[in-house]
């Protein structure tokens, strides 16, 4: 069966009889010239190298093969069917962006052999993989998104679409900038917290910013995040003006 795909960077593919081809070239004719994919260095390597080629009307789904050349090593039909998988995923994850992703890979996971599941990504690599495809697609329809595509702290422009549902402070443009985010709900249980706490982590910061910094309440037996803070640094002077911040917002609290 002749299957047109795309690889996780949207370069296209082709399988073929249990053989996997990259697109190599346009030719004059409109035909598409397509080459087994062990021909790359990393086959060569491996001692896998092959040569094969294959010619293709297009890679619509109505076009056909005109011919393909024999391979030097046996198809794997249960690799190409998780690469198949893999593709469906994606696609699946960008035309239907409600969709759950852990609900689109179990759809797609049905009925594959044990063969196949060898072949395939873990369920975690799969469920980013649906991730990735409706942030591209949410990406699409509201540019606003891109925010975090912006160089520098100094360069980086909030859209007042992305305001909403957050009570959003903003000290500015500025080498130190500090951005934080809460709801007047979050406010309101952070009050009538029995106790709060916070702490910053480094790695799950966006590069423009050198840490993420939570407050969190503590009531009725469970911790509850409250304020996210995107901070500069760990200077004193920049937590200062962290704090002065929640200050303001907790005083209509009467706190």
């Amino acid at each position: 069966m002749l299957s047109f795909i795309s690889s996780q960077r949207s370069r296209p593919k082709l399988s073929y009889e249990g053989y996997y081809y990259n697109f190599h070239q346009h030719n004059s004719s409109g035909s598409m010239t397509w080459r087994c994919e062990y021909i790359s260095s990393f086959y060569r390597k491996k001692g896998m190298f092959c040569s094969a080629t294959a010619s293709t009307t297009g890679n619509s789904p109505d076009s056909r093969l005109e011919w393909a050349r024999e391979h030097s090593h046996p198809p794997d039909d249960s690799r190409i069917s998780a690469k198949l998988i893999c593709h469906e995923v994606k696609e699946r994850s960008a035309l239907e962006p409600a969709a759950q992703p852990q609900i689109i890979v179990a759809d797609s996971l049905r009925g594959a052999t044990d063969e196949i599941n060898l072949a395939l990504p873990n369920p975690k690599s799969l469920k980013r993989t649906a991730q990735r495809a409706k942030k591209a697609t949410a990406l699409q329809m509201n540019p606003d998104l891109a925010v975090a595509n912006d160089r520098s702290l100094i360069d980086l422009h909030i859209p007042e679409s992305l305001y909403n549902p957050f009570k959003l402070f903003d000290s500015g443009p500025g080498s130190d900038r500090i951005l934080m985010f809460t709801t007047d709900s979050n406010l309101a249980l952070f009050r009538e917290s029995e106790r709060v706490c916070g702490d910053g982590t480094f790695k799950a910061s966006p590069s423009l910013w050198y840490q993420l910094y939570t407050l969190h309440g503590a009531k009725n037996g469970f911790t509850v995040p409250c304020v996210y803070a995107l901070l500069p640094d760990k200077r004193k002077e920049t937590y200062i003006r962290l704090f002065s911040q929640l200050k303001v917002w907790l005083e209509p609290f009467g706190q």
